[in-house]
């Protein structure tokens, strides 16, 4: 009778293991599955659509870009050649009567998510014709 016991102590014990590994494999599974189904609607990060690798700064605007509807139906982005969100180049000079703001900063100073005529560094600009501002911003810009 001791013999038919370990019998069946192990054939308990094997049914254990089987139904753990069956476990392991469905939960494996599963995972694969959520991972493909978050990769593949998983949207594209907005900034990769107009930055690119700069050696020296991590990441800086494509020059002389115009998205249209980047944010939305008539929310576009445009850089001028120089790469910065404004619609016109800057001479070195500033102009006579103006006044030269520099906005740097993140994706709230970039503007992310309205166009270039409402972001803050232009609404800015809009309060005195005296006021030159350059956006110089970059979307998820940081001291590290």
């Amino acid at each position: 009778m001791s013999t038919s016991r370990w019998q069946l102590g192990r054939y308990i014990l094997a049914n254990i293991l089987v139904f753990i590994l069956v476990l392991v494999v469905i939960e494996g599974l599963a995972s694969y599955l959520l991972f493909t189904r978050d990769a593949l609607i998983t949207t594209p990060l907005a900034e990769r659509l107009h930055t690119q690798y700069d050696p020296d700064l991590g990441w800086v605007n494509i020059p002389d870009i115009n998205i249209p509807d980047m944010y939305g139906p008539g929310i576009s982005l445009r850089t001028n050649s120089q790469g910065f969100r404004n619609d016109y180049n800057f001479d070195k000079s500033i102009p006579a009567g103006k006044k030269r703001i520099i906005c740097s900063g993140d994706s709230f100073t970039l503007g992310y998510g309205v166009d270039n005529q409402h972001t803050w560094c232009q609404q800015l600009a809009a309060l005195d014709n005296r006021i030159e501002t350059v956006n110089m911003a970059q979307g998820g810009y940081g001291l590290d």
